[in-house]
Protein backbone atom coordinates (compact mmCIF):
# COMPACT_ATOMS: atom_id res chain seq x y z
CA UNK A 1 0.00 0.00 0.00
CA UNK A 2 1.34 3.34 -0.83
CA UNK A 3 0.94 6.28 1.25
CA UNK A 4 0.00 9.72 0.06
CA UNK A 5 1.82 12.46 1.08
CA UNK A 6 -0.71 15.77 2.08
CA UNK A 7 1.00 19.06 1.32
CA UNK A 8 0.43 21.57 3.91
CA UNK A 9 -0.98 25.27 1.65
CA UNK A 10 -0.28 27.99 3.77
CA UNK A 11 -2.28 31.19 4.08
CA UNK A 12 -0.69 34.21 1.63
CA UNK A 13 -1.55 37.68 2.00
CA UNK A 14 -0.52 39.59 -0.77
CA UNK A 15 -0.51 43.16 -1.43
CA UNK A 16 -2.17 42.97 -4.78
CA UNK A 17 -0.49 46.48 -5.93
CA UNK A 18 3.13 45.58 -5.08
CA UNK A 19 3.04 41.91 -4.95
CA UNK A 20 4.34 41.44 -1.70
CA UNK A 21 3.42 38.33 -0.53
CA UNK A 22 3.36 37.56 3.18
CA UNK A 23 3.14 33.97 3.97
CA UNK A 24 1.63 32.91 7.11
CA UNK A 25 3.85 30.40 9.56
CA UNK A 26 0.81 28.51 11.11
CA UNK A 27 -2.66 28.25 9.31
CA UNK A 28 -5.15 29.48 11.83
CA UNK A 29 -7.55 26.84 13.52
CA UNK A 30 -10.48 28.94 12.31
CA UNK A 31 -11.98 32.10 10.89
CA UNK A 32 -14.89 33.80 11.05
CA UNK A 33 -16.57 35.56 7.89
CA UNK A 34 -19.35 38.11 8.73
CA UNK A 35 -22.07 39.84 6.87
CA UNK A 36 -24.62 42.70 7.49
CA UNK A 37 -27.24 44.65 5.74
CA UNK A 38 -28.77 47.52 6.79
CA UNK A 39 -32.56 48.14 7.10
CA UNK A 40 -34.13 51.39 7.92
CA UNK A 41 -37.83 51.44 9.94
CA UNK A 42 -40.29 52.88 9.55
CA UNK A 43 -42.99 53.18 12.66
CA UNK A 44 -46.71 54.38 11.67
CA UNK A 45 -48.49 55.62 14.76
CA UNK A 46 -51.58 53.41 15.43
CA UNK A 47 -49.71 50.65 14.36
CA UNK A 48 -48.70 47.57 16.48
CA UNK A 49 -45.74 46.73 14.71
CA UNK A 50 -42.79 48.82 12.48
CA UNK A 51 -42.08 48.05 8.99
CA UNK A 52 -38.39 47.62 7.50
CA UNK A 53 -36.78 48.71 4.16
CA UNK A 54 -34.12 47.40 3.01
CA UNK A 55 -31.00 49.99 2.38
CA UNK A 56 -27.88 48.26 1.59
CA UNK A 57 -25.41 45.30 2.17
CA UNK A 58 -22.25 45.98 4.16
CA UNK A 59 -19.11 44.86 3.01
CA UNK A 60 -17.99 41.51 4.30
CA UNK A 61 -15.52 41.10 7.34
CA UNK A 62 -12.92 38.34 7.88
CA UNK A 63 -11.71 37.85 11.18
CA UNK A 64 -8.91 35.65 11.74
CA UNK A 65 -6.10 35.20 14.43
CA UNK A 66 -2.74 34.65 13.16
CA UNK A 67 0.30 32.95 15.34
CA UNK A 68 4.00 33.77 14.24
CA UNK A 69 7.06 32.11 16.31
CA UNK A 70 10.26 32.53 15.73
CA UNK A 71 11.92 30.53 18.95
CA UNK A 72 14.16 28.07 16.67
CA UNK A 73 15.57 30.81 15.44
CA UNK A 74 15.95 33.42 17.78
CA UNK A 75 15.33 35.76 15.59
CA UNK A 76 12.95 39.01 15.78
CA UNK A 77 9.36 37.72 15.34
CA UNK A 78 8.18 41.48 14.86
CA UNK A 79 10.52 40.88 11.21
CA UNK A 80 7.51 38.67 10.24
CA UNK A 81 4.81 41.05 11.24
CA UNK A 82 6.25 44.49 10.09
CA UNK A 83 4.86 43.33 6.58
CA UNK A 84 1.20 43.35 8.62
CA UNK A 85 1.84 47.23 9.19
CA UNK A 86 3.26 48.20 5.81
CA UNK A 87 0.06 46.53 4.32
CA UNK A 88 -2.32 48.96 6.19
CA UNK A 89 0.01 52.45 4.77
CA UNK A 90 -1.61 54.07 1.78
CA UNK A 91 -0.07 53.63 -1.91
CA UNK A 92 -0.28 56.58 -4.25
CA UNK A 93 -0.96 55.91 -7.95
CA UNK A 94 0.86 57.16 -11.09
CA UNK A 95 -1.05 60.00 -10.37
CA UNK A 96 0.13 61.02 -6.78
CA UNK A 97 -3.39 59.85 -5.61
CA UNK A 98 -3.66 58.16 -2.69
CA UNK A 99 -4.49 54.32 -3.66
CA UNK A 100 -6.15 52.05 -1.59
CA UNK A 101 -4.27 49.09 -0.13
CA UNK A 102 -6.02 46.15 -1.36
CA UNK A 103 -4.79 42.78 -0.34
CA UNK A 104 -5.75 39.04 -1.13
CA UNK A 105 -6.35 36.44 1.67
CA UNK A 106 -5.83 33.28 0.12
CA UNK A 107 -5.88 30.06 1.77
CA UNK A 108 -7.99 26.93 0.46
CA UNK A 109 -10.98 27.36 -1.18
CA UNK A 110 -10.73 30.91 0.46
CA UNK A 111 -9.76 33.54 -1.95
CA UNK A 112 -10.68 37.41 -0.04
CA UNK A 113 -10.13 40.62 -1.51
CA UNK A 114 -9.69 43.02 1.03
CA UNK A 115 -8.47 45.80 2.84
CA UNK A 116 -6.85 45.18 6.39
CA UNK A 117 -9.24 47.23 8.72
CA UNK A 118 -7.15 46.24 12.65
CA UNK A 119 -4.80 44.73 13.70
CA UNK A 120 -3.85 43.64 16.82
CA UNK A 121 -0.44 41.60 17.95
CA UNK A 122 0.05 40.24 21.46
CA UNK A 123 3.88 39.49 21.79
CA UNK A 124 3.88 36.35 24.69
CA UNK A 125 7.76 34.98 24.21
CA UNK A 126 10.69 37.20 24.60
CA UNK A 127 14.56 35.57 24.77
CA UNK A 128 16.61 36.89 27.65
CA UNK A 129 17.61 40.29 25.97
CA UNK A 130 14.09 41.20 25.19
CA UNK A 131 13.59 40.23 21.70
CA UNK A 132 10.42 39.55 21.14
CA UNK A 133 9.65 35.86 19.52
CA UNK A 134 6.28 34.71 19.52
CA UNK A 135 3.43 36.97 18.82
CA UNK A 136 -0.87 36.51 18.57
CA UNK A 137 -2.12 38.73 15.67
CA UNK A 138 -5.97 39.35 15.58
CA UNK A 139 -6.58 40.98 11.98
CA UNK A 140 -10.12 42.12 10.33
CA UNK A 141 -10.05 42.38 7.66
CA UNK A 142 -12.78 43.72 5.25
CA UNK A 143 -14.09 43.15 1.75
CA UNK A 144 -12.66 45.29 -1.12
CA UNK A 145 -14.76 46.66 -3.66
CA UNK A 146 -13.87 49.11 -6.54
CA UNK A 147 -16.21 52.58 -6.61
CA UNK A 148 -18.66 51.06 -9.35
CA UNK A 149 -17.79 47.18 -8.80
CA UNK A 150 -21.09 46.93 -6.69
CA UNK A 151 -23.61 48.95 -9.12
CA UNK A 152 -26.02 46.14 -8.57
CA UNK A 153 -28.82 48.44 -8.30
CA UNK A 154 -32.47 48.48 -8.68
CA UNK A 155 -34.27 49.67 -11.81
CA UNK A 156 -36.76 52.71 -11.33
CA UNK A 157 -39.69 51.28 -11.79
CA UNK A 158 -38.82 48.30 -9.10
CA UNK A 159 -38.07 50.98 -6.68
CA UNK A 160 -41.69 52.48 -7.74
CA UNK A 161 -42.90 49.29 -7.01
CA UNK A 162 -41.50 49.08 -3.57
CA UNK A 163 -41.73 52.77 -2.78
CA UNK A 164 -44.29 53.78 -4.66
CA UNK A 165 -43.62 57.20 -6.78
CA UNK A 166 -41.27 59.93 -6.25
Amino acid sequence: MSSIEVKLVKALITNTKTGEVLEVMFNPSEYVLTKQAIYSEDAPAGKNTSYIHFNSGRRRQLRVELFFDTTDTGEDVSEKTRMLEKFMEVSYDDGGNPDNPVLTFKWGSLNFECVLEDLRMQFTKFSNDGTPLRVIVRALFSEYVAMGDDLDLPSESAIKAAYGDF
